[in-house]
């Protein structure tokens, strides 16, 4: 079976300072760590480089604000410090997110009729979430769809979307949910490589 090879690192412990000093920092990165305004976010923006920097290298940004790698495919995400990095043969995408509470109006907001049956708690929520923001960050396209037209179901299987077969993956990390989405109707294993920087 395939594996997709996830590296994660937990942002926290660093100091924003040392971070942003590390040899595998370019300026670039560092204007783009520092773009955002709360000091954990900005931790996890500067991660997300350096372990773009060190495991990808060069990148470009695709015409659907994807990154490329020539020869690599690759997707990064990160929530509330901790960062992911998700690497495959295939066209991946990888959404995390910390299971928190989320208000009532947004989870009508993202679901399907059939989802929306289905939550029951903040875990669940999240598992629909990150369902369909794989998808999407695998196709190249972001936030940029109608969310409650995005398949979720069913979980941790095969789902047909806009022409296309992908393959979808959960797990519970910690208190976070991450899912793996590839372009292809065949499973894989996840195999997790915890970091430090």
């Amino acid at each position: 079976m395939e594996k997709v090879l996830l590296r994660i690192v937990d942002s926290k412990p660093y100091k924003l300072d040392d971070l942003l000093n590390n040899p595998l920092l370019s300026e670039k990165d560092e204007a783009d760590s520092l773009k955002y305004l709360r000091t954990e976010n900005k931790k996890e923006r500067a991660v997300a480089n350096i372990l773009r920097n060190k495991y990808i290298g060069k990148c470009t940004i695709s015409s659907r604000g994807k990154p490329l790698a020539k020869g690599k495919h690759f997707n990064i995400s990160h929530s509330k410090g901790i960062v992911c990095l998700a690497t495959s043969n295939k066209d991946v995408g990888v959404d995390l997110e910390v299971i928190r509470p989320v208000d009532i109006d947004f989870k009508e907001f993202i679901s399907s009729k059939d989802e929306k049956n289905l939550i029951h708690d903040d875990e669940t929520f999240f598992m629909i979430w990150t369902n369909k923001e794989s998808l999407l960050k695998c196709m190249g396209l972001g936030m940029k769809s109608s969310m409650d037209k995005v398949p979720s179901l069913p979980f941790n299987n095969i789902k047909f979307f806009d022409k296309q077969y992908f393959y979808s993956k959960s797990i519970k990390y910690k208190n976070s949910i991450i899912t793996i989405t590839r372009v292809s109707a065949e499973p894989f294993e996840i195999e997790i490589k915890e970091e430090t920087i």
